[in-house]
């Protein structure tokens, strides 16, 4: 081989050796407790930011849906476009259930999302029950966001909305999920309706999958 070749061969891009780490986008329906968890959670991890985004919208589901739908098909035309280099692997919506019945946008926002390959983290009444599981199991209705606010105090006086207790609860995170798994398993044999599963959150599986990719070699 000549020393010209020689050159060309060591300039051109080499391969990963290993898959590079999911690039995920989560669109989040409150604009304080969810991001402020999430990117405390991307920190903890050591997760860059190209990989993980965090949209507070403060919206109605569908609302939020719909934003995650835009962001998707507006980094496929970026990278279509070479003005970005990874298209999502993955985009989650965290949203919270509140009152079902009174929360008209729910049910359209989950089926929007099935159709446009959009993961939902749907937590019912609100976010917060997450936070309860990290301490306890909490099986009795919770009906909204005040009772899950009044039950979450009994772990951590004083609780209030956008709080930042990321450090208090990460200890016992294999914990909460287990919980958050054997509720959704018991919702399941129940035959209860996703939207009407309260308590539930399916956000376990969004944290799951953010641990997974943290555990992934950086390329």
């Amino acid at each position: 081989m000549t020393r010209r070749q020689r050159t060309r061969e060591s300039l051109r891009r080499r391969r990963p050796s290993v898959a590079p780490r999911a690039c995920v986008l989560i669109v989040c329906e409150g604009l304080e407790t969810e991001p402020r968890y999430f990117k405390a959670l991307q920190k903890k991890l050591r997760l860059l930011p190209v990989e993980i985004e965090v949209v507070g919208q403060g919206a109605a589901p569908k609302t939020v849906v719909e934003r995650a739908v835009e962001l998707l098909k507006g980094r496929r035309h970026e990278v279509k476009r070479s003005r970005a280099d990874f298209n999502y692997d993955h985009v989650w919506c965290v949203i919270d259930a509140e009152q079902q019945t009174k929360n008209p946008s729910l049910l359209p926002a989950l089926v929007q999302a099935q159709d446009n390959g959009i993961n939902v983290a749907l937590s019912n009444p609100c976010f917060e029950y997450w936070f309860i599981l990290h301490f306890a199991d909490s099986g009795r209705p919770l009906v909204d966001a005040r009772g899950v606010i009044r039950e979450l105090r009994k772990h951590i006086p004083g609780y209030e909305k956008a709080q930042d207790v990321f450090e208090t609860l990460w200890p016992a995170v294999d914990r909460a999920a287990g919980r958050s798994k054997a509720s959704a398993d018991s919702h399941e044999r129940a035959g209860t309706d996703r939207h009407l599963r309260d308590p539930s959150t399916e956000v376990h599986e969004l944290v799951e999958l953010l641990r997974r990719t943290a555990a992934r070699p950086q390329t």
